[in-house]
């Protein structure tokens, strides 16, 4: 509960600067940030917040994955869960080591109603290309977060494209591009909480 209130507090407190920076700047809604002094939203604690509210509520969880046209289902353990979760934790943008190697755009997307933090990698070498936080404009909640992420694993480059949908469901879609051939294996795994 304590986190919760935490957290909602960092929210208002971001919104309230969107609202101040649109407000503020002439020519546009974006505002981009590059300095070591950014402070980032706080992408980290929502992913533990979230893994957390499963691990403690969660009556059923199961993963779908859909890959070469075969479809299949199972049911997770909250430990299968956690492993899976942990894929949104393995990049820390708001990391001192890396946040100024990413640009910050903050704005109002009226088609989904929603303040958008939009990161983006100015350095390709990251392997974290673009976060995308929607928060809800009316409660501020974050409403959904996408990731992409590219690397090169085993001499292949993978590209990751994620998204969470808070309090529901995440999505890890994988693409492997071996040089000729292309994969794709998507994997959705959804809980459903205790009444």
């Amino acid at each position: 509960m304590k986190n919760s209130v935490a957290i909602k507090g960092v929210i208002i407190w971001f919104v309230a600067m969107v609202l101040w920076g649109c407000k503020n700047k002439t020519g546009g809604t974006n505002k981009t940030v590059t300095s070591d002094t950014a402070v980032f939203y706080p992408v980290k604690e929502y992913f533990l917040q979230q893994i957390r509210e499963v691990d403690s509520s969660a009556g059923f969880i199961y993963k779908t994955t859909l890959e070469n046209g075969r479809a299949d289902s199972t049911a997770l353990s909250k430990k299968q869960f956690d492993s899976l979760a942990q894929f949104f934790l393995r990049y820390d943008i708001s990391d001192k080591r890396v946040r100024n190697y990413y640009k910050e755009n903050i704005f109002l997307d009226e088609t989904t109603h929603s303040y958008t933090f939009n990161y983006t990698a100015a350095d390709d070498l990251l392997p974290l290309k673009r976060l995308d936080v929607l928060l809800d404009v009316g409660s501020t909640q974050v409403k959904r977060v996408f990731i992409t992420i590219s690397e090169t694993v085993d001499g292949y480059e993978v590209t990751d494209k994620a998204g969470w949908k808070t309090g529901d469901r995440f999505f890890i879609n994988r693409i492997t591009d071996r040089g000729g051939s292309t994969s794709v294996q998507q994997n959705t795994i959804v809980w459903r909480n205790q009444p």
